[in-house]
């Protein structure tokens, strides 16, 4: 600018000692893990065939995504509370709204700037023990109840052509005799879940798995019954909605609804709900949970432990741990 004189050497010299200041800085993001929500909206715009690829690359669309701000600086507090930067531990988290399928909150790895593989809907594990619930509703469904009992001890399971299975349970531990349903499913007894996966068999759980939304490729092998299959996060979240939606399955979506510039609605998700088929589910009620007489549980409610209920009360959806429920709307802490 000096050499062109297009400035005096005074307003050079006056430029060289100005301290610079940077105009609309953008902040660094308080959301660590947003990149891979972003992502993600990013994927499912390209499945969306009402909105042209050429109209995607000019720009202008308004997509709202299904993000809710709150909940996604809570999970994140809460992951990475226990999982700091310098670990070499990935790790995958989703927070689903059961009745719509918005996917308000989600955590792909445990650093973007590392590594932008989602692991939350692109990644496959084996998923161990979360797969029992879906065993044990298999079961329900089939006649078992929650008092039915197969002996907890040391087995191998033997089978044709002289192959065998020895599962374990957690540190080598056994009941050493009958143990109900519904203590297998809270000490997480792996011999019990594979009894009742060979009686009812290995197609049962398949079948359940498929109607509740796992699209992976799930093998029929009694170890199935302890989650040896490889399933993604997403999918999982998906099937595990299906407890608090009274049995109906929704779609994970993270758009809302798409405009163009004009403000013309070219997408909006209709957040169907899909009928699995499976029967209603009825409440969940945690430890110690005391209920008054002539009260009413309705399918999907869900009771923390040490609760109590006041009798002739109808209750529907979730009720928060050691707390008294008087009626819908008054529900106070215990003291």
């Amino acid at each position: 600018m000096l050499n062109n004189k297009k400035i005096t050497k005074e307003e050079y010299e006056e430029a060289l000692n100005t301290e610079l200041k940077i105009i609309g800085k953008k902040e660094d993001s308080n959301y660590i893990s947003i990149n891979y929500f972003r992502d993600s909206v990013l994927e499912e715009l390209k499945t969306i065939t009402e909105v042209p690829a050429s109209t995607i690359e000019t720009g202008g669309l308004k997509i709202y995504t299904t993000l809710d701000a709150t909940a996604q600086k809570s999970l994140e507090d809460s992951v990475y509370s226990y999982i700091n930067d310098d670990t070499k531990i990935e790790t995958a988290a989703i927070m689903m709204d059961p009745n719509t399928g918005e996917v308000l909150a989600l955590i792909g790895g445990n650093n973007y700037s590392k590594s932008q593989f989602n692991r939350a809907t692109k990644a496959k594990r084996q998923v161990g023990s979360t797969m029992k619930p879906l065993l044990y509703y298999s079961a329900l469904e089939s006649g078992f109840t929650s008092s039915s009992s197969f002996t907890s001890e040391k087995t191998t399971f033997t089978f044709s052509g002289g192959k065998s299975y020895s599962p374990k349970n957690y540190n080598d531990r056994y009941a050493e005799g009958p143990l109900s349903m519904e203590a297998a499913i809270a000490y997480s007894d792996n011999i019990y879940a594979v009894k009742t996966h060979l009686f009812l068999g290995e197609n049962n759980l398949i079948n359940t798995a498929k109607r509740l939304g796992i699209t992976s490729n799930l093998s029929e092998v009694p170890s199935l019954a302890l989650g040896t299959s490889e399933i993604s996060l997403i999918e999982m979240t998906s099937a595990y909605s299906c407890f608090a939606s009274l049995g109906y399955k929704t779609t994970p979506h993270f758009i809302k609804k798409i405009e163009d510039s004009k403000g013309n609605i070219l997408y909006e998700n209709k957040e169907e709900k899909i009928e699995t088929g499976l029967k209603k589910f009825g409440a969940m009620l945690g430890d110690n949970v005391e209920i008054g007489c002539g009260s009413v549980l309705n399918p999907g409610t869900v009771i923390g432990k040490n609760t109590n209920v006041y009798p002739l009360s109808s209750v529907r959806g979730v009720v928060p741990s050691n707390s008294i429920y008087k009626k819908q709307n008054e529900i106070v802490e215990k003291q």
